[in-house]
């Protein structure tokens, strides 16, 4: 028997904006901090358990999906606080068998994965397509060890950290080329 992710996590929509009191508005967790916690480091697999109902607030170690780039991320140190919008859904473990990051790596990159998703997205544009709650708690997860899961979890963190330092050199690069073609303009 196959099992679905509603076997291992409850997933939870953030709040709508309307409902955000007006003094937290500049305290809400955005696509600029998603990209930012996507790209760092995810923290260890040791926070486990289930938040209060009703409770938006982030916390490190959260794992989260972007709605709009059906991706999925772990909060970070430096987005703790911030007060989950409804483009965003939180994943709440509810047990130790499944690792965080092999979720993380499932969701981001498996294309047994993707395929999945692409199934169940729904929407009227091609910009504007979200999988309907029930239906990611449909989707199937492979039977995979938890040590194996850990394993690649662990390879799939590393490889983010990877791509994070390229994709900084990458900028650091095109900054540096910037600043020699300006300069290349005022010598004459």
């Amino acid at each position: 028997m196959k099992k679905k992710l509603k076997d291992f996590v409850e997933i939870t929509q953030g709040i709508n904006s309307s409902r955000i009191r007006n003094e937290d508005r500049g305290n809400l967790y955005d696509q600029r901090d998603f990209e930012k916690d996507l790209l760092r480091t995810p923290l260890p697999n040791n926070i486990l358990g289930r938040e209060q109902k009703g409770d938006f607030t982030l916390r490190a170690g959260d794992v989260i999906i972007n709605n709009m780039k059906q991706q999925a991320t772990i909060v970070s140190p430096e987005s703790v606080g911030k007060i989950l919008t409804m483009n965003f859904l939180r994943v709440e473990f509810l047990n130790d068998k499944l690792d965080k990051r092999f979720f993380i790596y499932l969701f981001n990159e498996n294309r047994q994965m993707k395929r999945q998703k692409e199934r169940e997205t729904q929407g009227v544009s091609s910009f504007v397509r979200k999988i309907p709650i029930n239906n990611l708690k449909q989707l199937t997860i492979p039977e995979v060890s938890i040590e194996k899961q850990q394993k690649i979890g662990q390879a799939y963190a590393e490889l983010l950290a990877v791509r994070k330092k390229y994709l900084d050199l990458i900028k650091y690069n095109d900054q540096m080329t910037l600043e020699i073609l300006e300069q290349a303009t005022k010598e004459e």
